[in-house]
């Protein structure tokens, strides 16, 4: 820690010698009304003073007969005034002092003299210099104040520019990609970021840097910033970014980028921490955000463990002990069991461990979809082979019941995989066989819509429970738990995943008269045009 601080106090000696940008190096040229700082301005001043008394004496020389004098000095008075409304409180004084001198050589008896003998003209020459010089520091301090309110004006625009373009920050790499560019719009200075990595010491931005991002940084010098325990840092271009209670980053400012941008000056520290706050205030949140999504994802994560467990437990394990129970009947009895005993146990041990098959298959299929891993392997296809393929794999479980298929003339080629929409289908007849009544119908119908493709399966069985129309799509859902029938859970959750990941729809609703609809929405796409070989009839 001594070391550090030791550390820290060097590199403040070198900034404040060798340092590139300095507080006065960074201050610009500031044109402060009544003063001045610049020959020019000074020049303007004195110009401005000198002309006006001079002019008035030329425009009213040649009708100082038909004015008196005090019409005479309000004359001069209103010049001065003008002098001041646009010079400001130094040239109004130089001007009333040149006016009053102007009036008493030409003007006042005995004229090309600069006694005056009449004492009413000796008080208004009095009146009109304290006017004067009473008017001009009114409106050189309205002058400043418009300034002021002008700049405050700036400031707050400038605060609302930043401030929504941080509110459409999402990530914190947008949030410093934001604040790097409006410090650079606002005051012209390059700037970086920087934050401590997993051993608590300033890192460099890997990320490839911005146009208006600061090359270089001596990491050892912003360390000061980061650890206000080391000392108070009192180089201007290293700013602590402060959040709730602790610093967690340090806001370097670095030279121009263009010539005659602005930089910031001692009097805009005060802006400048309004700009550092909104910008921490941004990261914080960000942070904050990321650490409740990661909070989320691991309670879902969890949830979801937990879930797969009890399916495991429960829908794997029965059908598990169904099979070995089956198979030690066989291992055991195979000389007491007749053929046809011996057959029924085999077809016992195939339907359970078709079962079991089926519920790996889908808890991996979803797993899959659920990270992202899938590919669509998208093909040209009809609804027909969909639909006609999908029962084809079903037809031992169909055998016996009536299959009603009812598709439009007009059904438009799918751009779409197969594979995957035949399993969406096989799911949803085979929740109609395994909740409807076997000699129930299962209808399958399908036409274009105004904004593409809806097939549907309807069933004859008991419906949806009111208000489970839209859970029974979760994963692991069911509307009995401890339903005869098994399942996790897992096929409607994976029929919904594959049929978004067509950038389709899929909803449940009642059927009337009984029964249940599960409507599938899928978007059409624009088929390829077709091509025909030379020679060949079209």
């Amino acid at each position: 820690m001594k070391a550090r601080s030791t550390l820290c106090s060097a590199e403040r000696l070198h900034a404040e010698t060798h340092g590139s940008v300095s507080s006065e190096a960074a201050e610009p040229d500031r044109k402060d009304v009544g003063n001045p700082r610049s020959r020019n301005g000074w020049l303007a001043c004195y110009a401005a003073g000198f002309v006006a008394p001079t002019l008035c004496t030329a425009l009213i020389w040649p009708l100082r007969d038909r004015f008196v004098s005090s019409s005479i000095l309000i004359f001069y008075l209103l010049g001065v005034l003008l002098v001041a409304a646009r010079k400001g409180r130094a040239a109004s004084f130089l001007a009333s002092v040149l006016s009053a001198g102007a009036f008493a050589y030409f003007f006042a008896p005995p004229i090309f003299s600069l006694a005056v003998a009449d004492i009413e003209n000796v008080i208004a020459l009095g009146a009109m210099l304290t006017v004067a010089q009473v008017t001009g520091a009114l409106v050189e301090a309205l002058q400043i104040q418009v300034g002021i309110a002008a700049q405050r004006e700036s400031q707050a625009a400038a605060l609302y520019r930043l401030s929504a373009a941080l509110a459409l920050a999402r990530h914190e790499t947008e949030v410093i990609e934001t604040a790097v560019r409006q410090l650079h719009e606002q005051f012209g200075v390059r700037a970086v970021l920087l934050f401590p990595g997993r051993d608590g010491r300033l890192r460099y931005p890997t990320a490839p840097p911005m146009p208006e991002s600061l090359r270089s940084v001596d990491l050892t010098a912003a360390e000061c910033a980061l650890h206000p325990e080391l000392g108070k840092s009192d180089m201007p271009l290293y700013h602590p970014i402060e959040g709730s209670g602790s610093v967690f980053g340090v806001m370097v400012l670095g030279g121009q980028h263009s010539v005659g941008a602005s930089r910031p000056q001692p009097g805009q520290d005060a802006f400048l921490g309004l700009f550092r706050n909104q910008i921490a205030q941004a990261l914080e949140r960000t942070r904050l955000a990321e650490q409740a999504r990661e909070a989320s994802l691991q309670v879902e994560a969890e949830a979801l463990r937990n879930s797969l467990l009890g399916a495991i437990s429960h829908d794997l394990r029965t059908p598990l002990t169904r099979i070995m129970s089956a198979a030690g009947i066989l291992a055991e009895q195979q000389d007491q069991l007749t053929r046809e005993e011996q057959r029924e146990l085999s077809t016992f041990i195939q339907d359970e461990a078709e079962r079991i098959s089926e519920l790996t298959t889908k808890i991996l299929d979803m797993a899959r979809i659920a990270g992202g891993t899938i590919a669509l392997q998208r093909e040209w296809n009809t609804a027909e082979e969909i639909v006609g393929a999908t029962l084809n794999r079903l037809d031992r479980m169909l055998e016996g019941r009536p299959v009603n298929i009812q598709l439009a003339d007009t059904m438009p080629l799918l751009w779409a995989d197969p594979v995957l929409l035949q399993q969406v289908l096989s799911n949803l007849i085979e929740n109609a066989i395994k909740y409807t009544p076997a000699s129930s119908p299962i209808d399958i119908s399908g036409n274009r819509t105004a904004d593409g493709l809806k097939l549907e399966v309807a069933d004859r069985g008991p419906g949806i429970p009111d208000g489970f129309e839209a859970r029974i799509f979760d994963k692991f859902f069911r509307i009995e738990p401890e339903s005869p029938h098994g399942g996790a859970g897992l096929g409607l959750a994976l029929c919904r995943a594959i049929v978004e990941a067509h950038d389709g729809h899929i909803s449940a609703t009642n059927r009337t008269g009984g029964g249940t609809v599960f409507t599938l929405s899928l978007p059409v796409h624009e088929p390829p045009a077709m091509a025909f070989e030379e020679g060949a009839d079209p």
